[in-house]
């Protein structure tokens, strides 16, 4: 997971693109919060709390609160930009 800004509202996010190859990692990851699973029907689509359907190409987007949702890639692309490897990242800062 990498940190993002949000360029509409200023707020900080983690945030990974789902592919081929962080699939597993995006599973683990989303597991430490919530119970995420893969539709077998549609492999690999990830499901996140039963609510969202995250799609090969997506973006998996955890906000300030631990709160999980999903992102087509054009989306993301036009309201997030990575924020500097070198800056704080906590809730406080974004207060």
């Amino acid at each position: 997971m990498q940190i993002y800004t949000n360029t509409q509202t200023n707020e900080v996010v983690e945030a990974m693109r789902f592919n081929h190859e962080t699939k597993d990692y995006a599973l683990v990851f989303v597991t430490c919060y919530k119970e995420p699973g893969f539709d077998e029907k549609f492999f690999p689509t990830l499901i996140i709390d039963n609510m969202f359907k995250v799609e090969i190409g997506d973006w998996i987007i955890k906000d300030v609160d631990g709160e999980f949702y999903a992102l087509m890639d054009d989306t993301f692309s036009e309201r997030f930009v990575i924020k500097d490897a070198n800056s704080v990242d906590t809730k406080e800062d974004i207060q």
